[in-house]
């Protein structure tokens, strides 16, 4: 879903709302054996989104990790067996290049 401020919520709740709910998408998919792909693709996104939102450079760095971690899961573990697992495995793909580049960047700094 979209995350949106409205009646002084801070994009920080809606932020930690959807974390709570990809996480819990990621666990319920675990269960049923579900592809996993959409929902690390939301977590990395949702990390990018966090880090890009601080102006303190660990916290950056900690979410580009995260965003990493979520990408390469998509990327080792996603069998491509049915048409839904290809768009977040090149969604995956893509994020990955464009986080390795901004972790090579923030470690020239």
């Amino acid at each position: 879903g979209t995350l949106e401020s409205s009646k002084g919520r801070s994009d920080y709740y809606y932020d930690t709302k959807a974390q709570e709910y990809y996480e819990q998408a990621l666990e319920s998919r675990r269960k049923d054996t579900q592809p996993l792909g959409t929902a690390h693709v939301n977590l990395a996104l949702l990390s990018l989104k966090q880090g890009s939102q601080t102006m303190d450079p660990q916290k950056g760095y900690e979410s580009l990790q995260k965003a990493q971690y979520h990408c390469q899961k998509v990327i080792m573990e996603l069998p491509i067996t049915k048409n839904e697992n290809v768009q977040p495995l090149q969604m995956a793909k893509k994020l990955l290049v464009d986080i390795d580049r901004m972790i090579q960047q923030m470690n020239k700094q």
